[in-house]
C-alpha cells in the first residue's frame, strides 16, 4: 500500500539533517520515497577545502535535479590547510552555481574578496540566485568596502547580514555606493582592523534595520557614540554585545 505523499512529506519534516545515513536508507524504500530523501539532504550543503574534492567527485554541476534543492551553502577554507591549498575563491565551484536556483542562505569563511581579485566579476557568478538569497554572511573574510558594497548591491532581497571577524582592507579605487537602504538584521562581530569604516559605507542611505548586533574586539573598542551617530533613527533594536567603548 503506498502512503499518500501528505503524509510522506510530513514524514520527512521531523527527519534531522544530523542524521544522513537515515536519508541515505529512507531513499531505498520506494521510488516516492527518493524524491523527498533528496530535497531534504541537499537542504544544507557545507564544502571546505578538505570535501572539495569529494563533492566535485560525487555531485556533477549538470545534476540540475539535485541542486536545486540547496537552500543553504557554507563554503569555507579549512584553517589548517590555508597555506597549501590553491587560491581560495568562489569560482572555484562556479560551475553549480548556475544551478542554485532556490539559494537563500549564503555563508563564506575565509575567502578572499578583496577588489583585486575583480569583485564585480566574479560576483555575476551568483546570478542564479540573485533575487532568492535573503542571507549572506562573510566570516573571516578578506575584504574592502569596494568588495562588501559591490555583494550587498546586487542581491536586492538581502535581509540579513553577518560581518564576523572580517580582515578589512583599504580599497585604493572609489568605492560604489549603496543602491539601497540596508534592510532586516546586520551583525558586525571582531573587527580585526582598528579602523571601521565600513560602518559609515554601510549607511551610505538611512538603513531600515530590525536588528543591528555590534560585538568588538576588546583590545580594539568600537565607538558606541559613532555608532549611533551612524545608525540613529534606522534601527529598531540595538544589541551591543561587548567590545563597544563609550557611555550608553
Amino acid at each position: 500500500m503506498s502512503l499518500p505523499q501528505e503524509l510522506i512529506d510530513k514524514i520527512f519534516s521531523h527527519l534531522s539533517l544530523d542524521e544522513p545515513q537515515t536519508l541515505r536508507n529512507c531513499s531505498l524504500v520506494a521510488k516516492s520515497w527518493v524524491y523527498p530523501s533528496q530535497k531534504k539532504l541537499f537542504e544544507t550543503v557545507c564544502i571546505s577545502s578538505s570535501t572539495h574534492s569529494s563533492w566535485a567527485d560525487r555531485i556533477s554541476p549538470a545534476n540540475i535535479e539535485l541542486l536545486l534543492h540547496v537552500r543553504s551553502i557554507t563554503y569555507t577554507l579549512d584553517m589548517a590547510s590555508q597555506f597549501h591549498f590553491p587560491a581560495y575563491r568562489i569560482d572555484s565551484i562556479s560551475d553549480y552555481l548556475p544551478s542554485f536556483h532556490n539559494l537563500e542562505s549564503l555563508i563564506l569563511s575565509s575567502i578572499d574578496l578583496r577588489s583585486k581579485l575583480d569583485i564585480s566579476q566574479q560576483v555575476r557568478n551568483f546570478s542564479a540566485f540573485q533575487h532568492t538569497l535573503a542571507s549572506l554572511s562573510l566570516w573571516g573574510c578578506s575584504i574592502s568596502s569596494g568588495a562588501l558594497t559591490t555583494v550587498v548591491n546586487y542581491f536586492p532581497n538581502l535581509a540579513g547580514l553577518q560581518l564576523r571577524a572580517p580582515i578589512y582592507r583599504p580599497a585604493p579605487e572609489p568605492v560604489p555606493l549603496l543602491s539601497r537602504p540596508l534592510r532586516g538584521r546586520l551583525s558586525i562581530q571582531l573587527f580585526m582592523t582598528k579602523d571601521i569604516p565600513v560602518l559609515d559605507r554601510l549607511s551610505d542611505l538611512p538603513p531600515e534595520l530590525d536588528e543591528l548586533a555590534i560585538c568588538g574586539l576588546s583590545s580594539r573598542p568600537m565607538p558606541y557614540n559613532r555608532i549611533v551617530a551612524t545608525y540613529a533613527g534606522g534601527v529598531k533594536h540595538l544589541r551591543l554585545l561587548r567590545g563597544v567603548a563609550g557611555e550608553r
